[in-house]
Order: C-alpha cells, then sequence, then structure tokens
C-alpha cells in the first residue's frame, strides 16, 4: 500500500487479492478508482456532487448527481439503458435488441416512447388524461383519454378507423377500400351509416325503434320498426316493393314494370290486389272462404268460396255468367245478347228456363220424367193461320 500527499491533497494505492484501489482527494473532491476480478470502478465527487463508473463483464454502468438531479447510464448485453432526473421530473432511455424505450416525468405527467422492428409506440399522461400513439408493420394507432373522453384512430394496410367517447356517448368513423362506415351513439340511441362500393347502408336506433336505409345499383331499401310495427320499403332496378306488419296483421305492396300487387293480412284473413297489362286480379280470403276478382280486357270474372258452397260469375263481351254450387247441387245463370239462360240441379232432378226473342223455355226433369213448357210471342197473322 502507498500513500503520499500533493499540493494539500492526499492519494492512496493499495493492492489486493489480485487487484488495485486508487483512493484520491485533491481540492476538496474525492476520486476513487477499484480493479477487481477483471472489471473496475471509479467514484468521483466534485461541487457537492457525484459520479460513479462501473465495468463488469464487458459492460458499463455509469451514475452521476449533480446539483440536485441525478443521471444514470448502463451498457449490457449489447443494450443500453439511462435515466435522467432533472428539476422534479425524470427521463428514462433504454435500447436493447436493435429497439428504443423512452419515458419522461414531467410536471405531474409522464412520455413514453418505444420503437421496436421497425415500428414504435407512445404513451402520455398528462392532466388525468392520457395518450397512445403507435406505429407498427407500415399502420398506425392512437388513442387518447381526455375530460372523461376517450378517442382513438387507427390507419392500417391503407384503411383508417376512428372511435370518439365523449359525454357517454360514442361516435366511429371508419375507411376502408375506397368506402366508410360511421357509428354514433347518442342519448341511448344509435345511428350507423355505411358508402362501400359505390352504395350507401344507413341504420338507426331511437326510442325503442330502428330505422335502416341501403342504397345499391341506383336503388335503395328502406326497413324501420317502430312502436312494435315495421315497414319495409324498396326501389330496385324502376320498380317499387313495400311491406308492412303492423297490429299483427302486414300489407305488402309490389310496383314493376308499370304493374302493381297489393297484399294485406288483417284479422285473420288477407286480400291480394294485383294490376298487371291494364288488367287487375284480386284474392280475398275471410271467415274460412275465400273470394277472386279478376279484370281482363274489359270484361271481369269473380270466383267465391263460402260456408262449404262455391260461386262463379263471369262479364264477357257485355254478358255475363253465373255459377253457383250449394248444398251438393249448382245452378247456372247466363245473360248473352239481350237473352238469359238458367240451369238448376236439385234432389237429383234438374231444371232449365231461357228467355230468348221475347219468349220464355223451361224444361224440367223430375224423378225420371221431364217436362217441358214453351211461350212464344206470335204475330196477329200467325194466329189466325192456326184457328180452326
Amino acid at each position: 500500500m502507498w500513500l503520499g500527499v500533493v499540493g494539500g491533497g492526499w492519494r492512496r494505492l493499495g493492492v489486493v487479492g489480485g487487484g488495485w484501489r486508487r483512493l484520491e482527494e485533491v481540492g476538496g473532491g474525492r476520486r476513487r478508482l477499484e480493479e477487481v476480478g477483471g472489471g473496475w470502478r471509479w467514484l468521483e465527487e466534485v461541487g457537492g456532487g457525484w459520479r460513479w463508473l462501473e465495468e463488469v463483464g464487458g459492460g458499463w454502468r455509469r451514475l452521476e448527481e449533480v446539483g440536485g438531479g441525478r443521471r444514470r447510464s448502463e451498457v449490457v448485453g449489447g443494450g443500453r439503458r439511462r435515466s435522467e432526473e432533472v428539476g422534479g421530473g425524470r427521463r428514462w432511455l433504454e435500447e436493447v435488441g436493435g429497439g428504443r424505450r423512452r419515458s419522461e416525468e414531467v410536471g405531474g405527467g409522464w412520455r413514453r416512447l418505444e420503437e421496436v422492428g421497425g415500428g414504435w409506440r407512445r404513451l402520455e399522461v398528462v392532466g388525468g388524461g392520457w395518450r397512445r400513439s403507435e406505429v407498427d408493420g407500415g399502420g398506425r394507432r392512437r388513442s387518447e383519454v381526455v375530460g372523461g373522453g376517450r378517442r382513438r384512430s387507427e390507419e392500417v394496410g391503407g384503411g383508417r378507423r376512428w372511435s370518439e367517447e365523449v359525454g357517454g356517448g360514442w361516435r366511429r368513423l371508419e375507411v376502408v377500400g375506397g368506402g366508410w362506415r360511421r357509428s354514433e351513439e347518442v342519448g341511448g340511441g344509435w345511428r350507423w351509416l355505411e358508402v362501400v362500393g359505390g352504395g350507401r347502408r344507413r341504420s338507426e336506433e331511437v326510442g325503442g325503434g330502428w330505422r335502416w336505409l341501403q342504397e345499391v345499383g341506383g336503388g335503395w331499401r328502406r326497413l324501420e320498426e317502430v312502436g312494435g310495427g315495421r315497414r319495409w320499403l324498396e326501389e330496385v332496378g324502376g320498380g317499387r316493393r313495400r311491406l308492412e306488419v303492423v297490429g299483427g296483421g302486414w300489407r305488402w305492396l309490389e310496383e314493376v314494370g308499370g304493374g302493381q300487387r297489393r297484399s294485406e293480412v288483417v284479422g285473420g284473413g288477407w286480400r291480394r290486389l294485383e294490376e298487371v297489362g291494364g288488367g287487375r286480379r284480386r284474392l280475398e280470403e275471410v271467415g274460412g272462404g275465400w273470394r277472386r276478382s279478376e279484370e281482363v280486357g274489359g270484361g271481369w270474372r269473380w270466383l267465391e268460396e263460402v260456408g262449404g258452397g262455391r260461386r262463379r260469375s263471369e262479364v264477357v263481351g257485355g254478358g255475363w255468367r253465373r255459377l253457383e254450387e250449394v248444398g251438393g247441387g249448382w245452378r247456372r245463370l247466363e245473360e248473352v245478347g239481350g237473352g238469359r239462360r238458367r240451369s238448376e240441379e236439385v234432389g237429383g232432378g234438374w231444371r232449365r228456363s231461357e228467355v230468348v226473342g221475347g219468349g220464355r223455355r223451361r224444361s224440367e226433369e223430375v224423378g225420371g220424367g221431364w217436362r217441358r213448357l214453351e211461350e212464344v210471342s206470335l204475330h196477329v197473322s200467325q194466329v189466325k193461320s192456326q184457328m180452326p
């Protein structure tokens, strides 16, 4: 061991266990150097502050405290860490495995930056809120909580998403593949709007009901549910369809190619009306029976089935025909060209009446036989020629 006094200071050198130590005090400051087991440490105290350096196993650590602040650096295993504390705040830097992290604490808040694999992340806490940013694989994400609300944005693969929560509600915007989607929740309800591939969709939920609108290929569809009922409207290719469900029943309307179809289900029965090519058809089912009406080419046909019986009526070319089937038999009434014919089948027999040209004919077949009655209006000359 060696001790020397130089210029009002002193130095001390010692050899211990294959290593050595050096201690020096000069000008009010102190330095210490130590080498043990292949590594070394260095300590310096100057002007009320101090520095400390250590090298161990191929790496090193450094600690410095000057003017009330403190700095620390460390290199271990190919990486590096550094921390700094100044003016009540703190900064921290770390490099490990080709990546980098940095943290900073200033004025009651703190920031952190991290760089890994060509991307980076950033986190910031300021005034009771926080912000987070991330860039990874060509995309970017950002989150923010400020004043009780929250915002989030994301960019990935050329698309973008954005979310915001303010005052108990939230909004979201998404841009993907040239189109975009938007969602909004306000006052207990929500709205949703989407534009994709030249078309548009919109949904809305307000006051316990909801509405949905879609525009595709120049046409649109709309669905609405309000007050326990539902309405659906579609307009595509110049035509229109509408469906309405209210009070346990439903109505359906379709307009295609200049024609119209309408269906309705109310009170256990249903009705259908169709107008195509200048004509009209109507079908109705009520009370276990049904009626059908058809109007074509200026005339109409009507068919009814009620209570086990059936009736059919037809108006064509200024005349009309009616067929009725009741209680196992049938009746037919026909009026054509100013005349009238009536046929009836009852109890195994049949009756026929005909009125033509001012006269009347009647035929009856009952019990295996038949009767015929004919009334014809004759001219006076015809009557005289028939007198004896």
